[in-house]
């Protein structure tokens, strides 16, 4: 990574006159971030999210039979729902009702053109979603799905994408997340268990080029259109990816393997949600690990995820999940959504 590599350069410096414990100074306050979290403020903005679900559907099913499992699902809790069908259209389907006057969109299309002949690709990407009752909704209604027309994960392709709404942000707050998450991308990567082959396809690791314009730029000289212009060439295709931001509004945790277990997806939310919002509300618990790890020359991610609450399973948890069936632990997964916000 980017801040390896500045290490190595401040080490050759040393022969030049520099002194070892200012080469270890400047590395470690590059380690984590640390010039970007003292130039931005909390937060204030209500925490949204936004979930994409890439799996395969039976051809004899199609798409079509996603939507009347949506469509079923909207009338029995929501009342109304408006259908938009667009053959020729990259959104091939439009699922919509309104809740408390506010307009809810569901959007099923292809995806990643996968080959399996008895299965077609499909992409369900879900509403905005404002509170724990849109969480649960979504998450019941792919349990449903899952059951009724066979939705089945391609996790060696495919993956859940989590968006979370990153609006009003600033080139600091930006700089902080996308350092942070850089230190702790391969562990991150590891604990998720982010399949090899979408590693090297569709979720590269953070952008050498964009760590190093974040490094070597003074807080006040940043500019958020020339971080977008670092990593364009590579599009989205990061495990972090920030250039949602342009279109949405979001920032996207694309490193997630394809599930259509309720409850894998929810431990991807609020994993996402924990990590994204400690960073957009300067988290206490945050501020203090940070601090206490001043001086390391590595972040643990275990250690972090203690501290935030985060939802990091161990291998035989995992295993452990598995066996429980989702209802069982809807509610007490679930829980960080409504707390958070």
């Amino acid at each position: 990574m980017k801040y390896l590599l500045t290490f190595f350069v401040l080490l050759s410096l040393n022969s030049a006159g520099w002194a070892q414990s200012q080469c270890e100074l400047m590395f470690q306050e590059k380690l984590w971030g640390q010039k970007f979290y003292h130039a931005y403020k909390p937060s204030k903005e209500p925490i949204t999210v936004g979930i994409e679900v890439e799996a395969l559907v039976p051809t004899k099913i199609g798409l079509s039979g996603i939507v009347k499992i949506l469509e079923s699902e909207i009338q029995k809790t929501y009342g109304e729902v408006f259908v938009d069908h667009r053959p020729d259209s990259l959104i091939e389907y439009r699922v919509s009702y309104y809740k408390s006057g506010t307009q809810y969109t569901y959007q099923v299309h292809r995806g990643w053109h996968g080959t399996n002949k008895k299965f077609i690709d499909a992409e369900i990407s879900s509403p905005i979603v404002r509170d724990k009752n849109d969480l649960d909704f979504f998450l019941n209604t792919l349990n449903i799905l899952k059951r009724k027309v066979k939705l089945k994960a391609q996790p060696s392709q495919a993956g859940v994408h989590v968006h979370f709404g990153f609006s009003k942000t600033s080139e600091a707050e930006l700089g902080f997340l996308i350092t942070l998450f850089s230190v702790l991308e391969k562990q991150i990567l590891q604990t998720f268990s982010t399949t090899n082959s979408r590693q090297n396809r569709y979720t590269n690791t953070s952008s050498e080029s964009l760590l190093y314009y974040l490094q070597n730029t003074p807080v006040n000289q940043l500019r958020l259109n020339s971080m977008y212009s670092v990593v364009s060439e590579k599009k989205k295709n990061y495990a972090l990816n920030i250039l949602s931001l342009q279109k949405y509004e979001t920032v996207e945790m694309r490193l997630f393997n394809s599930s259509v277990n309720a409850s894998h997806v929810l431990q991807m939310v609020n994993f996402t949600v924990g990590f994204m919002n400690a960073v957009r509300s300067k988290d206490p618990r945050l501020t203090q690990f940070l601090m206490s790890n001043k001086n390391s020359h590595q972040l643990d991610l275990q250690e972090l995820a203690k501290a935030l609450d985060l939802p990091i399973l161990s291998q035989s948890e995992k295993r452990a999940l598995r066996a429980i069936k989702f209802q069982s632990i809807k509610s007490e997964l679930g829980e960080r959504f409504s707390r958070e916000n």
